[in-house]
This record gives structure tokens, C-alpha cells and sequence, in this order.
């Protein structure tokens, strides 16, 4: 059976000579960079592209999987959570190169100690990061793997010796934070504070997500306020006055983006996405387009749920585009935005391996739940939806 990816992204080509290559340069080796290399790979244009892929990190850090290492860091080795971009990359045909892009033009990204990496195109496709208290995703100073797990193995540490937790955000971020560190320590007590339960999806099912984690002994405190200070003395205080007991606070609020290197050559919103045109090209830039949560959302209009699927969104228009332009076409395809807010197809917010809240297919619900303990609450998706194996799992790395 195809994987999404290659519903998504088609079938292959034939090769260019090497000479004759474009230079596509991808920044990020997350979901959505990795996406649109695989959608290459997929519809050919690897062998049309000489592509290389940057990112500060050495490795894939399958942020989904986040709360889960936090409760049990062993997992991050167990089920390869940090996998490597080398051995990605050469198995989806690429070239990987360490390094944290600090200026971009519309020829060439300039690296931190001045390595300058030229190009024909780029997919600008960073993503973005939670702030100060964040485990969702990697902080600056885990630019490996093993660094990434040493910081699991110390915010575990640092979790087991605490009473009151606090899990700052009501998304379905902070939902499954919260839900996976009260499965875990059932004696702890768990706060998630927020002013909405689950903006991004309906009401029905955010009150399904409630629920479930009232049922776990998780206090939810929608309408609460935001969290914009450390706890003191114990103790944390809502910007509407709420305060709860609190000695160990995580953040799941304040998604943001930070593409510094691009501020000079392209538009962003002012929450630092990315500008595009319809065919996912950066206003005013041509030979740069943009993939995955970067992308800044137009006026009027609603994205996929961030991570995965918005990157299976707009990846595939990229890497259509970009063999297009590598085979000489001026044809280009336009993303089409969502007609309502929303996951488009199957989503899941875990709660420890035992429960799991699944919406997007049209069946009961109680066997939703069930199909989402079976299939995500021990993997993530990673041996379903993502196809680790077409990653290069088992074959050019993870043997």
C-alpha cells in the first residue's frame, strides 16, 4: 500500500547529467523540510535537483513523541525519536550539511563560521519553537542527538523531584503534555491552564480531550488566563489572577517564529511567517519558496494543524513546483487553504499508552480511541503515517 507521502507526491522521473543540475538549497530538517525532500525523491526531482538540506541539528528530532521522553527518556533510543539527517538525506538523494543559516540572499545562505552554501532555489521550511520552559522542541545547546536525550534525561530528573505541575497553554500540545506526565505519576498534581481548551479544533471534540484528562485527574482551568511569569515561592499567578500551587512549570503557549536570517530579503507577518504567493513562492522572491509552519497564514484564511499535516499540505505544492522549474516549466501549481479551522484527516491527542482521544474518521468514537492506542500512543505515527522505513530506517541508517 502507498504511504501518505506517496499519495501526496506522485511517482519519479529520469536523470539530469550532473552538470546540467539546478542547486536547491532546504532549510530545516524538520517535518517540513523533510516532507518536501521526500515529495522530491517521490516525483523525480532529486535526480533533476543537486540538493542540499541544512539545519543545526545533526538529527530528526520527532518532536511528537516530546512529552513521552520527558516521562521516559529511554524511549528517545528505544523507538529512534532523533534520527540522523545524514543517513535521511542520502537516502532521499540529498547532501546534509550541519550548520545555523544567519544570512540569506536570493543566491546563497552564509552559515554560522562562514561556510556561504549557493543555490538556484531554496525552501525556506524552519518551522517554530515554543519558549522558556518548552520540551516540545529542541532547545539551541542540543545540537545532537545525545545532547538531545541528556536534556530529556535532566528535565526527567527534574520532573520526578516536583509535587505541582503546571502545563502553561490549553492546546493540543499542552493537553498531551499534561496528560502523559499525570499517566505517569498519577500522584502528582497536574494543572493545565489556558484561556481556550483547543482553539484550532471544534468544540465537541475539544470537550472529548476535557474529558479525558478530567478523567485522569488532571485539573483543567480554561479561561484562566495566560502564565507570563516563573513560579515564586511555589506558587504561579495568571495575568487574570488565578493562582495555583506550582513547582515545576512547562510551556505549550507562544508558538512562534524566528527566520532572523531572512528578514532582509523576505515579507513576514507579524508573527514572523513567511509571506507567500499562492504557489507557495516568497513575495517578490521567485527562486525561494516557503513549506510547512513558516508559512504565514493570509488574512481571511485558516491553516492545517501545525507540525505533520500542515507540512503533508504544503510540501507536495513545493516539490511540484520545483521540478516544474528544474524541467524548464513556468506552469506552477497553487496551494489551496482549508475552507475550515481544523485537522484534515485522523488526529490523536495521547494521554500516557493507555488512552488516547482520536477524531477525523467517521467511525465511533470508543473505536477511535482504540485505533489511536494502537497506533499512535507507542510510535507516534512514526511507523505508520511517516514511513520510517521509506526514511532510510533499517537500510542506509538504523540497522
Amino acid at each position: 500500500m502507498d504511504t501518505i507521502f506517496e499519495f501526496l507526491c506522485g511517482t519519479g522521473a529520469g536523470d539530469a547529467p550532473a552538470g546540467e543540475r539546478k542547486k536547491l538549497l532546504i532549510i530545516g530538517g524538520s517535518f517540513g523540510g523533510l516532507v518536501t525532500l521526500r515529495c522530491l525523491k517521490k516525483n523525480g526531482g532529486t535526480k533533476l535537483l543537486d540538493v542540499t538540506l541544512v539545519d543545526a541539528q545533526d538529527y530528526w528530532d520527532y518532536c511528537l513523541a516530546s512529552p513521552r521522553c520527558l516521562v521516559d527518556p529511554s524511549q528517545f533510543e528505544a523507538q529512534q525519536f532523533g534520527m540522523p539527517l545524514e543517513g535521511i538525506c542520502d537516502h532521499l538523494g540529498a547532501t546534509f550539511k550541519q550548520g545555523k543559516v544567519e544570512t540569506l540572499t536570493k543566491e546563497s545562505a552564509t552559515l554560522a563560521g562562514g561556510d556561504v552554501v549557493p543555490f538556484d532555489y531554496c525552501v525556506v521550511a524552519t518551522g517554530g519553537s515554543y519558549g522558556a520552559g518548552a520540551i516540545w522542541t529542541a532547545r539551541p545547546d542540543e545540537p545532537t542527538a545525545a545532547a538531545r536525550k541528556a536534556g530529556f534525561e535532566a528535565e526527567h530528573e527534574a520532573l520526578e523531584g516536583c509535587s505541582n505541575v503546571v502545563v502553561a497553554g490549553a492546546g493540543l500540545v499542552g493537553c498531551e503534555i499534561a496528560g502523559e506526565i499525570k499517566a505517569a505519576y498519577p500522584d502528582k498534581n497536574v494543572t493545565l491552564i489556558g484561556n481556550e481548551l483547543c482553539p484550532s479544533i471544534t468544540r465537541a471534540q475539544a470537550a472529548r480531550r476535557a474529558k479525558a484528562l478530567e478523567k485522569l485527574g488532571v485539573v483543567v482551568k480554561e479561561g484562566a488566563g495566560r502564565i507570563t511569569t516563573e513560579p515564586i515561592d511555589g506558587k504561579i499567578t495568571t495575568d487574570k489572577g488565578t493562582t495555583v500551587d506550582c513547582d515545576k512549570l512547562y510551556a505549550a503557549t507562544g508558538f512562534k517564529f524566528d527566520p532572523a536570517f531572512a528578514k532582509d530579503l523576505l515579507a513576514l507577518d507579524d508573527r514572523g511567517r513567511i509571506k507567500t504567493r499562492g504557489s507557495l513562492q516568497a513575495e517578490g522572491v521567485d527562486n525561494v519558496f516557503v513549506a510547512g509552519d513558516v508559512v504565514a497564514v493570509p488574512p481571511g484564511k485558516v491553516a492545517h494543524i501545525a507540525g505533520g499535516q500542515f507540512a503533508e499540505a504544503t510540501c507536495p505544492i513545493v516539490a511540484a513546483n520545483l521540478k516544474s522549474l528544474a524541467t524548464g516549466s513556468t506552469k506552477l501549481k497553487a496551494y489551496e487553504w482549508p475552507s475550515g479551522p481544523g485537522p484534515v484527516g485522523p488526529f490523536g491527542t495521547n494521554m500516557g499508552r493507555k488512552v488516547c482521544v482520536l477524531d477525523g474518521i467517521p467511525i465511533p468514537a470508543f473505536l477511535r480511541d482504540k485505533m489511536g492506542v494502537a497506533f499512535k500512543n507507542e510510535t507516534f505515527w512514526l511507523d505508520t503515517g511517516f514511513d520510517v522505513k521509506g526514511l532510510g530506517r533499517g537500510t542506509t541508517w538504523g540497522k
